[in-house]
């Protein structure tokens, strides 16, 4: 991989897939590295009441809160308030 800029303003705000979420939620693919890496970044934006729906990353997930609050939970678990700040790392 060799170094690269990517301009704020090369990105495009897109409404997250409906089967992935719940209520609107903004998606905006941040980085994507090329196969094999499976590196990805992606920004995404609750709307209130906004949440996804439950799934699994096979590699594992990071997500860092850059504003507000919102709810985290492992299925099975109690759930978590996460705030702007905050980074929660889920194992694959």
């Amino acid at each position: 991989m060799e170094p690269k800029i990517i301009r704020a303003g090369d990105r495009q705000t897109k409404i997250a897939p409906a089967h992935n979420f719940v209520g609107q939620v903004l998606h905006e693919s941040v980085f994507a590295e090329e196969a094999p890496s499976r590196l990805r970044v992606s920004r995404v934006t609750f709307t209130p009441g906004g949440r996804t729906n439950w799934h699994t990353h096979a590699v594992g997930q990071i997500l860092y809160v850059l504003s507000g609050s919102g709810r985290y939970q492992l299925e099975g678990q109690p759930v978590e308030e996460i705030n702007a700040g905050d980074t929660v790392v889920i194992p694959p």
